[in-house]
């Protein structure tokens, strides 16, 4: 996890369509990053960061990442993943193109992740799609900009309502294809983060960028990590999934 920043050596407006993204920045280890930085908002990079490695010990598989450095700040950076155009790949399922057993246990993975981080804002053209080998197609979560302490905390209630984005979408699709859910995965992420230790969430804080969280946020983090609130918020995703809340 710990690592040396990385130094833009030029960097672009972002022009993606998006407020969350300040730039992209072509860095000296010959790379191009997707930039999210105090302009961003609140947090921003903060979640992005800590989603990204949290993301990394459960099972959640996401573009690599970078602190990077840019007109004299530590921003967060992405590196810049290629993959198909993301939009209409759920009429690609649908038609046989894709499979759909891959797909299914891949963003229901994503799911069980972003309703514990709160991501209110994960739609349908909002992973990375890219080619396997033998024609199959792996699906990468990014884009946390409106996950944990950048949407809101303490966190709200679980489970997430159906009217937020990421589970409205997750639920149009699945009955566009006839189901796509599949609960083992998603029990494969809640458990993972269970068993995440306080520690390795400590780690996560030490190694981002100083200015990112105070102090007291920094030790508010671990203290919820070893809180009630984090065991019944685990709890209460569950029990959406066994009462249909997400199909």
């Amino acid at each position: 996890m710990q690592q040396l920043p990385v130094r833009a050596k030029r960097s672009d407006p972002a022009n993606l369509g998006t407020a969350d993204c300040a730039a992209i920045c072509h860095c000296d280890d010959g790379s191009d990053y997707a930039v999210k930085d105090e302009s961003s908002g609140p947090y921003v990079a903060h979640s992005e960061w800590f989603c990204k490695h949290l993301g990394d010990r459960v099972g959640i598989a996401s573009p690599d990442c970078r602190l990077v450095e840019n007109d004299g700040s530590v921003a967060f950076g992405s590196r810049w993943e290629s993959g198909h155009d993301p939009s209409g790949w759920w009429i690609k399922v649908k038609n046989g193109e894709i499979d759909k057993d891959r797909v299914g246990s891949t963003i229901s993975r994503i799911l069980a992740f972003d309703l514990f981080v709160n991501n209110i804002d994960r739609h349908a053209s909002n992973y990375i799609v890219r080619p396997q080998a033998g024609g199959n197609m792996s699906f990468l979560a990014f884009d946390h900009s409106r996950a944990w302490r950048a949407t809101q905390w303490p966190l709200p209630g679980a489970p997430m309502g159906a009217s937020q984005a990421t589970v409205k979408n997750f639920i149009q699709i699945g009955r566009m294809l006839g189901g796509i859910l599949e609960k083992k995965e998603f029990l494969f992420v809640l458990n993972k983060i269970r068993d995440v230790p306080a520690s390795y969430i400590e780690q996560i804080l030490q190694y981002q960028c100083d200015t990112w969280l105070s102090e007291i946020e920094r030790d508010d983090t671990i203290l919820y990590w070893q809180s009630p609130h984090f065991c019944r918020r685990l709890d209460r995703i569950e029990e959406g999934l066994n009462h249909d809340r997400y199909v």
